[in-house]
């Protein structure tokens, strides 16, 4: 048991993802210049802002990119925070309102939605 303890802790591990700068539709790796797919959840859309760093995984159907790295948006638990480059964002907020570009909508209570239906 110790001797396959000590194995363990000698073997290096690779990751199971890279973390590389992405551009467009090009990966940056040393060494390589390649097309790469942008994944993301059903009904979204995106393409990384130039030079982000986004996660890398190699697959049957060549390297995607499942995202990239958050920007610190100081965001709470359970909010969203959707934004472009060009300054447009949508806010989420954890109370029930919603932020679009600066403006405030206010979150419907339940009771108001009863009388309204």
């Amino acid at each position: 048991m110790w001797m396959a303890k000590q194995i363990a802790r000698t073997e290096k591990k690779s990751p199971a993802a890279d973390l590389s700068q992405v551009a467009a539709k090009e990966t940056i790796r040393p060494g390589t210049v390649s097309e790469l797919l942008f994944c993301s959840p059903p009904g979204i859309s995106y393409k990384a802002s130039a030079y982000a760093r986004g996660i890398l995984l190699d697959t049957s159907v060549g390297t995607v990119c499942p995202g990239t790295l958050m920007e610190n948006q100081n965001i709470e638990e359970g909010e969203l925070y959707l934004f472009s480059q060009g300054g447009a964002y949508i806010y989420l907020k954890n109370n029930g309102e919603v932020e679009i570009n600066g403006q405030i909508i206010p979150a419907v209570s339940a009771a108001a939605q009863a009388k309204e239906e």
